[in-house]
């Protein structure tokens, strides 16, 4: 099924003529708030970071239907993490770590009812997504669109691997869920990755408001509205590439226990080392 997704996204379907994204036809019609002129070398570029102050930034230029193969990969991971920490099998407590909307309700559900710990763990499920953000913002300030810069991205990959390395390293411990804390942390980090390189096109492990948005274009497109016709696309493919990651997390998490956590560790590590 992935490999199927990926095929169609690439353009390689032999059943597709029109191909999801197109470098020279689709993504030109894309809307003008996720638009870039595409490059197709890997040329270092220069950025001006404010008027009249320009900066050479030794940055890659992807090419956009690379950029949605890239976030597919990171939807994947997100889902099988995602799916790990909620299907219970290495602790009874079953929290999401790639999205933090039910913490938020959670938190202050534990706030009206009393219930100390509830806040506590929500609010630390919180801070624990936000913090990896924070940390890949800090690392890139100013991201460029469809730029890699290594000295940017790669930090940020090799950090959440450390975490996801930690993560499989306090599972084992009965009774720990400090495990979730740091599969958030490395979720956030891979969100603000793919959101601030795509100008918020390619959220990577917060499905909510690409549910939301995957009705509203349906909706649009039924009634004659083709005009986020792509974004829809994009989002369809990212959304079941999270699902993906889902279904294959129980499997894999029931026959290597903690180490399951690994392979995200090493799949970060390898998003690490290959985005320059």
């Amino acid at each position: 099924i992935l490999l199927s997704l990926l095929s169609i996204c690439s353009g390689t379907h032999p059943k597709r003529k029109n191909a999801l994204i197109r470098p020279n036809r689709a993504f030109k019609k894309i809307h003008s708030d996720y638009m870039l002129p595409i490059h197709r070398g890997g040329d270092s570029k220069k950025s001006t970071s404010a008027p009249g102050d320009k900066v050479v930034v030794l940055t890659k230029k992807i090419n956009p239907h690379f950029a949605c193969l890239y976030g597919m990969a990171l939807a994947l991971n997100a889902g099988y993490i995602n799916g790990i920490c909620l299907s219970g099998v290495l602790s009874s407590t079953k929290q999401a770590g790639a999205a933090v909307t039910g913490a938020w309700t959670n938190s202050a559900l534990g706030v009206a009812s009393g219930d100390k710990g509830l806040f506590q763990f929500q609010s630390k499920c919180l801070l624990s997504y936000m913090g990896g953000s924070l940390v890949a913002s800090l690392i890139n300030p100013n991201p460029i669109l469809y730029g890699m810069n290594k000295n940017t991205i790669r930090p940020s990959f090799l950090i959440a691997s450390l975490a996801m390395y930690g993560s499989s390293a306090l599972s084992k411990i009965d009774g720990n869920t400090n495990w979730i804390l740091l599969a958030a942390f490395a979720n956030g980090i891979q969100n603000s990755i793919s959101s601030s390189l795509t100008n918020n096109l390619m959220r990577s492990s917060h499905f909510s408001g690409i549910t939301s948005d995957i009705g509203t274009f349906l909706g649009q497109s039924i009634r004659g509205n083709k005009t986020n016709g792509l974004k829809l696309k994009v989002f369809i493919v990212l959304a079941m590439s999270f699902w993906i990651g889902g279904y294959i997390s129980l499997g894999i998490v029931e026959r290597l226990g903690s180490q399951s956590l690994m392979i995200s560790s090493l799949l970060y590590l390898l998003f690490g080392i290959y985005s320059s």
